[in-house]
């Protein structure tokens, strides 16, 4: 066999145990992160309390103006939000924008929220990652976090 091929052979074979291992790391950190995001959200228990203009009385002016537009008086308390997003971002100021897709859980009940997203760095490689805020603890994590301990 020649030079040449042993050489592709094994980069196709380094190519290979990478995007296993990546792949192995990616579901491993998926399968965390939704039960953390159960286990947030699982807390929130509407009590069924309404909102009144009492509640708001503390709040900026400001602020108490946009919810009484919003008609929030006599409606239940949200104790919980999930948010889909679609952006750009980059990493650092001099750093190229990069596309992201996240989606966001808060609770307020008990204030919380994990921010789940999946950045494409470039083309077949995306970053997962992971922020999070519980029980007045913030956390930052990427799937190799999860994957590997």
């Amino acid at each position: 066999m020649s030079k040449f091929k042993i050489v592709l052979n094994i980069i196709v074979v380094l190519m290979i145990i990478f995007i296993a291992v990546s792949s192995i790391a990616k579901y491993l950190f998926n399968r965390k992160v939704e039960k953390e995001i159960a286990e947030l959200t699982g807390k929130a228990k509407n009590k069924g309390e309404i909102v009144t203009g009492e509640d708001l009385s503390e709040l900026p002016q400001n602020v108490k103006k946009w919810l009484e537009y919003t008609g929030i008086i006599g409606k239940e308390e949200i104790v919980s939000v999930h948010v889909k997003q679609k952006a750009d971002m980059r990493l650092e100021e001099d750093m190229a924008w990069m596309p992201v897709e996240a989606e966001q859980y808060y609770t307020s009940d008990e204030p919380g929220f994990i921010w789940k997203a999946n950045i494409k760095a470039a083309p077949l490689f995306h970053i997962s990652g992971r922020d999070k805020y519980e029980n007045g603890k913030s956390n930052i994590c990427n799937y190799w976090c999860y994957g590997f301990r």
